[in-house]
């Protein structure tokens, strides 16, 4: 696609982001506007700087590969997305608004991620994550509009966002909006909109994430109706034991291994990869989303200069569960994380066996499985992350 749109003679704007969700750094857009000789990419990535300005493969932006990002140690490899299509306009003058908004993450209503209907007056608390797209401005005010037939119909009092980060920076919201009065009885859609002034008419928010609920309204009562984003807690295994990829790169050691979600939900946050030799950890973050009932196979490099593995070294992984802000360990094993007991569900009772554990009534495997936070130790930091993942089960 990208090749398409150089032939045709029109840069691309490309936005990517270099953290996960969990830690909701803001990523970057820069532009890429052509080849040479050798079928490398030419790359501005701005930064004020005159080697943002160079030719690379892609993996210079998607996967932080030498040579680096300009001067930024970064990687580039997530929530990627790219405008095409780009062309000067001839003969006319454009005025385009400076600052634009895209839905990055659904939206969530009354604080609850499995919330599927609701109905409120006067006011409703939304959550959600949105990326501003910006030139030259900086601020943003955004709100929710309410359509109707395809019109905006009426928008809630707005926020505004100072400070914006020119080139796109992403920002969570969790708050309370007024709902509009004005609204006649019937069906409508509400959706994010933004602007870059007061007077500035207010633009619907591109779609990155669903951006659309629909509601109703009556007497001023709004009843939402939330789609099933597949956002609940997610279950993730390893299908096979991480293998090492002999010669595959030289300069270190490359591992290959395969995560499975068998889960209905879906999983858009953080693997964690960490190679454990005698007094030393490495440890790389990968964010990366492994949707219901998918299995991807990673392959991943650790350089002799990060790693010692002239010592005896160990790999283990895990991957950070978003309803309880734990890291979970990944295992060939289907047990869910939390189920110390084996009983497809996690409760009281597997905080009574892991205190078994920690009384010395309980050993060999059982004793692995209520190591839940991965530690090596049953103790009660165990107890606390099994209340965690209970306190993001009761949302459900």
């Amino acid at each position: 696609m990208i090749n398409a749109q150089l032939d045709g003679g029109h840069p691309v704007f490309y936005n990517a982001a270099h953290t996960a969700p969990y830690n909701a750094k803001s990523g970057h857009f820069f532009v890429i506007d052509g080849r040479d000789s050798q079928g490398r990419y030419h790359f501005n990535f701005g930064h004020d700087s005159s080697q943002q300005d160079k030719f690379g493969s892609l993996d210079a932006g998607n996967q932080g590969s030498e040579p680096k990002p300009g001067n930024v140690f970064v990687c580039y490899h997530n929530d990627q997305k790219m405008m095409t299509d780009c062309y000067p306009v001839d003969g006319t003058e454009t005025t385009l608004q400076r600052c634009e908004a895209s839905l990055e993450r659904p939206f969530v209503l009354e604080n609850d991620p499995q919330l599927r209907k609701c109905s409120v007056t006067g006011r409703v608390r939304a959550a959600f994550m949105y990326r501003c797209i910006c030139f030259n401005a900086d601020s943003i005010w955004y709100t929710l509009g309410f359509y109707r037939n395809g019109q905006l119909a009426a928008v809630s009092p707005s926020w505004r966002m100072n400070r914006i980060s020119i080139g796109g920076g992403v920002s969570n919201v969790d708050r309370y909006f007024m709902l509009p009065t004005e609204l006649a009885d019937g069906d409508y859609e509400m959706a994010l909109v933004s602007r870059d002034a007061e007077t500035s008419p207010w633009l619907r928010g591109w779609d990155d994430a669903p951006n659309s609920v629909p509601v109703s309204v009556s007497g001023q009562v709004f009843t939402f109706r939330l789609p099933d984003y597949h956002n609940g807690p997610t279950r993730l295994y390893l299908k096979d034991d991480v293998q090492e990829i002999v010669g595959a790169r030289e300069g270190g050691r490359t591992f290959e291994f395969s995560i499975s979600n068998p889960s209905t939900n879906n999983f858009v946050d953080t693997l964690r990869v960490d190679i454990k030799t005698p007094g030393q950890v490495a440890t790389s973050f990968m964010p990366t989303s492994v949707y219901d009932g998918q299995t991807l196979t990673y392959r991943l490099f650790f350089s002799n200069d990060n790693v010692d593995f002239s010592d005896d070294f160990s790999v283990s992984l895990s991957y950070h569960d978003t309803p309880s802000g734990q890291w979970l360990p990944l295992s060939t094993s289907r047990v869910m994380p939390g189920d110390v007991n084996g009983d497809n569900t996690i409760d009281v009772a597997d905080i009574a066996t892991i205190i078994s554990v920690m009384a010395g009534s309980a050993s060999g495997s059982l004793a692995d499985i209520a190591d839940v936070n991965g530690d090596g130790t049953v103790d009660v930091a165990d107890i606390a992350t099994i209340i965690s993942i209970m306190a993001g089960k009761t949302t459900q």
